[in-house]
């Protein structure tokens, strides 16, 4: 696992935007920085282009011990949680509250609690 900065996550979806514009993959990310980034207006705006063009947006999240995808689903009219398979590790740096063992939990975060709800 690699540490980035903003202006470096930033770098990267900006430069696979460019090789790659109409990857689902891509698209979800770049909401992922305009959540970050932008303010809500623009962030509003972009994200409601996103969904319309691919019909959902996938933002990635973390628990205490898996990754997982918050999905919006225009077309479902459905927001859920959807667990991403990648093989997860604490190994975090030193932080205000000290520094973790590497290891399979992160006792400073919460547990995912799966849900799917509809929306209008």
């Amino acid at each position: 696992m690699q540490t980035l900065s903003l202006g470096e996550f930033a770098t990267l979806v900006n430069q696979a935007s460019t090789l790659a514009p109409l990857s689902e993959q891509v698209m979800d990310l770049s909401v992922h920085l305009a959540m970050m980034e932008a303010n809500y207006k623009d962030f509003e705006a972009f994200a409601d282009k996103v969904s319309t063009a691919t019909g959902r947006i996938k933002i990635a999240g973390y628990s205490d011990h898996e990754f997982f995808w918050l999905v919006i689903d225009g077309e479902q009219k459905r927001i859920y949680t959807e667990v991403d398979p990648h093989p997860f590790r604490v190994e975090y740096p030193f932080n205000g509250k000290g520094r973790l063992p590497p290891g399979p939990i992160n006792p400073w975060n919460g547990s995912l609690v799966p849900f799917d709800l509809r929306f209008a």
